[in-house]
């Protein structure tokens, strides 16, 4: 009997030692961190990646770094040219291809817009289209055209007709008000960059990045499907 009342006093004994313990770290905080630092380690995964304007994001955006050095050193030995060196960190995006190539070709004299789209999804869950045309007269006038479709079952696009005066030249307030009827998931945008001796550069961007490139000048012509992926790029 009193060896069970001893065992008793020593549980009772280790009990409160132990709710001290916990008291002071709750206390001191260590428990939070603890936990906190547990969780980090359990969603953290270096592989996993989200979904953000339609374009997957989060990955190895160090290796997509380099795979755009690369198919930039690819157009350098197409034109027999060296270029400048860029930094580490540098953006992929057209700006970076042009100060790399500033003083092969020279400064941009001439950059325009072709055309602009936006890939939109309704509260409902439908998608929706927008893209904005434009195109330069003979006299030098650029001239807007706004298109806006409906996406079936089956993935084809359907024209929602609009306004002739949302249509033609249409300003700034008719497109916001157009990208109001859902949440952009996506945007793309394609121009041309004239240089000062008539060599261009016409790319298209996706979501802010450097996607696409044809390169053009008088002996040879140099393209990337996807300027992240060196193989889709042609010399010709």
């Amino acid at each position: 009997m009193a060896i069970r009342k001893q065992n008793r006093t020593i549980w009772v004994l280790a009990a409160v030692i132990l709710l001290m313990l916990v008291v002071f770290l709750i206390r001191d905080g260590q428990i939070a961190q603890m936990l906190q630092t547990n969780s980090q380690s359990q969603s953290t995964d270096p592989t996993s990646s989200v979904e953000q304007f339609g374009d997957r994001v989060g990955g190895n955006q160090t290796q997509d770094r380099q795979n755009f050095f690369q198919s930039l050193d690819l157009l350098a030995a197409c034109f027999q040219v060296s270029g400048s060196a860029l930094p580490e960190n540098a953006a992929i995006g057209i700006d970076s291809l042009l100060q790399k190539f500033q003083a092969d070709f020279g400064s941009v004299s001439q950059q325009s817009d072709r055309w602009v789209y936006w890939g939109l999804r309704t509260r409902e869950g439908n998608e929706r289209r927008l893209r904005l045309e434009l195109t330069e007269t003979d006299s030098g006038k650029i001239v807007k055209e706004l298109h806006y479709f409906s996406v079936d079952q089956n993935g084809q696009q359907v024209a929602i007709e609009l306004d002739p005066q949302k249509t033609k030249d249409p300003n700034d307030e008719v497109i916001s008000q157009l990208l109001k009827d859902g949440e952009v998931f996506t945007k793309e945008r394609a121009a041309v960059a004239f240089f000062q001796d008539l060599d261009r550069v016409e790319y298209i961007e996706k979501d802010g990045e450097l996607l696409e490139i044809k390169f053009f000048n008088d002996n040879h012509q140099f393209q990337c499907a996807n300027v992240k992926n060196p193989k889709s790029c042609q010399c010709q």
